[in-house]
């Protein structure tokens, strides 16, 4: 069993992941676009759970990608908003936003490594 299921998928492959994860023994998360079968676990992450560790470091990873994609909404939206003139308010929110996205890129490639 595949411990991932992502968007688009059908109410029945949603069903069908939700019961192969059941009879594995495993619960439902749902974080973005994603669906996950992880193992129950006590909330600590030890060296005997690395794949709930590995399931976690998923999650995470995609809920940076999902604030990346939103921050990067915002920013392409102010220069569309302001293409004919830009003011320094505007150049603080994208400044603000680009350094956002640096913090999250620096956590995506922590996980990532």
């Amino acid at each position: 069993m595949t411990n991932t299921l992502t968007k688009p998928y059908t109410n029945k492959q949603y069903a069908e992941f939700a019961i192969q994860a059941n009879e594995a023994g495993k619960k439902i998360k749902i974080s973005g676009d994603t669906v996950y079968a992880l193992h129950e676990d006590d909330g600590e992450i030890t060296g005997g759970n690395y794949e709930y560790a590995t399931e976690q470091n998923l999650i995470r990873i995609s809920e940076i990608k999902n604030e990346m994609e939103e921050l990067d909404k915002k920013s392409t939206r102010c220069l569309r908003e302001n293409a004919l003139g830009k003011e320094e308010a505007e150049l603080v929110f994208l400044q603000n936003i680009e350094n956002q996205m640096e913090s999250l890129r620096s956590e995506l490639a922590q996980l990532n490594s």
